[in-house]
């Protein structure tokens, strides 16, 4: 096993690979290692080549885990010590990247044996690139600035309610959100009631999420228009934009596969006390 401190070129390259071999699967690796070196951890099975790993990422309010496995399954113990699930947040997302039905029935038992309350949902990922990307007056959306702090910090408390997640949504929070991604918004008679934004970028990929409309100005398109905002934005550069929905969500997925976005295929999320799903 080896830790984010002991990297090394020729491991560099190993990582490096292993992206290229599936950007979909391993781009929150590679950007992580990049970009949010200060914020993870990483810990590997290695032996001539990556056999699984497991990245541990603590953003602005809540934590993220990405567990993969070229094998199908892992060591719980080695990958998952009991420190690092005792520092998880509430309403943290564990990400498993491995298809093996009784291996994440395995892991949810185990992380319930050491005292995590978790919940079990399935995302569907969805990708568009610019030739087939439709998009849909993306012109209405403004970018956000700091200029707007107040308005966005006030949606984003009203999403917080709403998703019922913990604890309350602050100023300093919003603007930790706003400096860090780059967002969207969609106006109605000048107030801001709608946002998306673009939470991960590399030269082939970017993410788009955090897609929320308010509830009273639902049913008018907000929710494409914002959507296809910042997809153009990702697509203008030549990347795709890929974005993740919970299959529930069939709406929403209708949506998206209006604009362009077609379904990649479907991981296992794994939330920390749970939460609403959208």
């Amino acid at each position: 096993m080896k830790s984010i401190v002991g990297l090394g070129v020729v491991l560099w390259r190993k990582i490096v690979d292993l992206y290229r071999s599936d950007p979909y699967t391993h781009l929150y690796l590679l950007y992580d290692l990049l970009y949010e070196w200060d914020n993870c951890d990483l810990v590997l099975d290695y032996d001539l080549g990556i056999k699984s790993y497991r990245l541990f990422w603590r953003g602005i309010r809540s934590d993220a885990i990405h567990l993969w496995s070229s094998s199908g399954c892992f060591d719980f113990e080695q990958l998952l010590s009991q420190d690092l699930l005792d520092s998880l947040r509430i309403d943290s997302i564990i990400h498993l990247h491995i298809s093996d039905q009784r291996c994440i029935e395995e892991l949810i038992d185990y992380l319930r044996d050491k005292g995590l309350v978790v919940d079990k949902s399935v995302f569907v990922d969805m990708v568009v690139d610019e030739n087939s990307f439709k998009p849909y007056k993306p012109e209405i959306a403004r970018r956000l600035t700091m200029d707007y702090l107040e308005e966005f910090y006030e949606l984003k408390k009203l999403q917080f309610r709403e998703y019922e997640y913990h604890g309350e949504f602050n100023l300093e929070d919003a603007k930790k959100y706003l400096g860090k991604y780059r967002y969207y918004g969609v106006f109605d008679d000048d107030r801001l009631v709608g946002i998306s934004c673009r939470y991960l970028a590399l030269p082939e990929i970017g993410v788009v999420g955090d897609v929320f409309v308010h509830p009273d100005y639902r049913g008018r398109g907000y929710g494409k228009i914002l959507t296809s905002a910042i997809t153009r934005d990702i697509v203008g550069y030549g990347a795709e934009a890929l974005l993740h929905v919970f299959k529930g969500n069939e709406r929403a997925i209708h949506i998206y596969e209006e604009l362009g976005y077609r379904r990649i295929g479907e991981k296992v999320w794994i939330s920390v006390e749970g939460r609403k799903k959208k």
